[in-house]
């Protein structure tokens, strides 16, 4: 089985990825490559208070002892300079789960982390290799709000890091988070994503600089591709007000006048209405997609695969889990262009760990089974910058 699932995840590079493997093209002495992974790693707190949702496994594959076994598998055999954990079990407010904190710290990593309010017992974290960088900031994101009609009682959390490369430098700022699950939940996915942002371009844009660290963001976001926040988040923009959402329509502002976040996701003084965001949001950090979905290929390239790659079982197999990094825009003297007008300098992508097929994951026991520990697989991409 474990050989089966080895031969469906394997690394899958692009063009500037193979041309640096074979040796045609060289990495720059002062060039840092790295890979990121983000993980959804099921806390076990979940499992033991819901076992009736997981009746048809098998109760050795659920126990954190087995589990445990599998997350250090696929941690070691990947060894990734960045790790964006969500779910992840906390022994107090201020504690991770002591057998991940002893693996990962024994293992050269360094971590920041934060939990869901109580009575929640996991939460987010991002471990980083302290060989390749130190943290130089960090802003723990609660992306619950009883002042924000669509952010009461969602008890979710994010978490941005700016990292400093050791070797040369560069600052890169990496964030994680867990949106709210749920179907009628597209409204709040919406406003939790405005305030993470937020948060995010506050670390981006340091000191009020008009060029942003570049970044990127990784975790469970609980929407499919193309779904209205996807688009935003690839698109950079998205005029909701009016927008079908299922049998209803978006409302005309998600936010109240005084909650402080503009039509660009960004944090302002209460007093300036004139950037109030109004039934619209925008960014210019130029997202892309690590895993081109099935759509994708076929508007772009002409041809995809018979199945989309997935990351969960919700009712259907779906992909919810994303990693998405940041680019620029072409300038106009530039002689060449792209399909969305932008460009990689900063941070240049070099390939990913393919996901799994709703077919192959079934045949291997689904999830959680005896070789995935989670009921989410992990995504993971490797980078230089």
């Amino acid at each position: 089985m474990l050989k089966k699932h080895n031969t469906i995840r394997k690394w899958t590079y692009n063009r500037f990825g193979e041309d640096l493997r074979s040796g045609i093209r060289f990495q720059r002495p002062h060039d840092v490559k790295f890979r990121i992974l983000s993980y959804n790693i099921l806390s076990q707190g979940r499992i033991d208070r819901q076992r009736h949702s997981f009746r048809t496994k098998r109760n050795n594959f659920l126990t954190w002892e087995h589990r445990l076994q599998a997350i250090v598998r696929e941690v070691t055999a990947v060894d990734p300079d960045i790790i964006c954990f969500q779910q992840l079990d906390f022994r107090d407010d201020n504690h991770i789960n002591i057998d991940i904190e002893d693996l990962l710290t024994g293992l050269g990593y360094d971590y920041k982390a934060v939990k869901r309010k109580d009575p929640k017992m996991d939460g987010c974290a991002i471990f980083f290799k302290t060989r390749q960088f130190s943290c130089e900031a960090t802003t723990l994101c609660e992306l619950d709000n009883n002042y924000a009609e669509w952010l009461t009682d969602c008890n979710s959390v994010g978490l941005v890091c700016r990292l400093q490369s050791i070797k040369n430098s560069a600052k890169i700022v990496v964030g994680t988070l867990h949106l709210k699950f749920g179907l009628e939940k597209q409204l709040t996915r919406l406003a939790q994503t405005a305030v993470f942002m937020a948060d995010l371009q506050e670390l981006c844009y340091e000191d009020n600089s008009e060029s942003p660290h570049p970044c990127i963001i990784a975790g469970d976001f609980n929407l499919e591709p193309y779904s209205d926040v996807h688009k935003l988040l690839v698109k950079g923009k998205l005029k909701y007000r009016g927008l079908l959402m299922g049998t209803e329509n978006y409302p005309d502002h998600i936010f109240p006048p005084n909650f402080g976040i503009d039509c660009n996701m960004r944090w302002t003084l209460m007093n300036q209405h004139n950037q109030y965001e109004s039934g619209y949001f925008c960014h210019n950090l130029g997202f892309r997609s690590v895993y081109r979905y099935r759509q994708e290929r076929a508007l772009y390239l002409g041809f995809a695969p018979p199945e989309s790659e997935v990351t969960a079982f919700q009712g259907k197999w779906v992909a919810v889990d994303h990693i998405f990094y940041s680019t620029l825009p072409i300038p106009e003297y530039f002689e060449f262009s792209s399909n969305d007008g932008r460009y990689e300098k900063q941070l240049k992508y070099l390939g990913k760990w393919s996901l799994p097929t709703a077919s192959q994951i079934s045949k291997l026991g689904g999830l959680p089974s005896c070789i995935c520990p989670s009921d989410l697989d992990d995504v993971m991409r490797a980078k230089t910058f």
